[in-house]
């Protein structure tokens, strides 16, 4: 209010945008002031000339205001005070370094769940391939790595589950942000493109056999559900992880001339790459 400047959350507390503190401490000043005033006019000056039968009525009157003022003013000095040093306290260094962890955490996040989703895209092609060796998936969605109750049963487990109810709510993150069009499924294209941003160039019948392996209910998409528990899969199995093959892999993502060193530009293309499949 009355200002023009762009203000900060401390400054939005106040009128008179940045000034409002400044102005807030002189209207302070300026009620316990004039409550003193009041006090020596009222009990020096008008005391005599006022009538005794309402002498007592008046002076009253007159303790109200500066009563009500030195009852509310430690608490609005204190509140004024905290608000102020909070807002003079903040450091840059401080913030920059917050900012950072924060990004750093969710970008780990973000990676454990990809690993997660390279272990079960791994674990899906040997199982595909066996399939289709046996002439058991071939050309039948009915082939899945799980069934439409064991999908319910098991999702209801890890909300129930204090351990996992967190890794849920950080899927249903890394989920929307696969799910382009908002539909609250992923569809085949989806996994498609969600591959090849993984660096995994597949044809169409092993995208549909991979897809297929992960729709339980053969409803034609992957809703959450289904997706949670294919990425959550591999706590049962995490044994068989082998952390420095899923950090190879990672690194291939990044690592496009096969160097053996990432560069600014591959990392840049990497992310760019994820951005636009995020974004398309």
């Amino acid at each position: 209010m009355f200002s023009s400047q762009r203000l900060n959350r401390h400054q939005q507390l106040f009128w008179f945008g940045s000034h409002g503190p400044s102005v807030m401490v002189h209207a302070c000043k300026l009620l316990l002031f004039g409550s003193v005033i009041n006090l020596a006019v009222v009990f020096v000056e008008l005391q005599a000339a006022l009538p005794a039968e309402r002498k007592l009525l008046v002076l009253g009157l007159a303790l109200v205001s500066p009563v009500l003022t030195l009852l509310t003013m430690p608490l609005t000095i204190q509140t004024l005070n905290l608000v102020t040093n909070i807002e003079h306290m903040k450091s840059e260094k401080i913030l920059v370094e917050v900012i950072k962890h924060q990004k750093f955490q969710k970008q780990r996040k973000v990676m454990q769940m990809l690993s997660s989703l390279q272990f079960f895209i791994d674990k899906a092609e040997a199982f595909a391939t066996e399939s289709a060796t046996s002439g058991a998936a071939e050309g039948s969605a009915a082939h899945t790595l799980f069934k439409a109750n064991e999908v319910k049963s098991s999702f209801e487990k890890l909300i129930n589950n204090r351990k996992t109810r967190h890794m849920v709510d950080d899927l249903r993150e890394l989920f929307s942000s696969f799910d382009q069009d908002n539909s609250g499924a992923i569809e085949r294209e989806e996994l498609g493109q969600l591959l090849q941003c993984m660096g995994q160039s597949k044809s169409e019948d092993e995208v549909d056999r991979l897809f297929n392996l992960m729709d339980a209910d053969g409803s034609g998409d992957v809703d959450f559900e289904e997706f949670c528990i294919v990425i959550l899969h591999n706590r049962e199995t995490k044994k068989s992880l082998d952390p420095r093959s899923i950090a190879e892999r990672m690194w291939k993502l990044f690592d496009k001339d096969g160097d053996g060193s990432i560069c600014p530009d591959e990392m840049l293309e990497a992310f760019t790459t994820l951005v636009r499949a995020r974004l398309r």
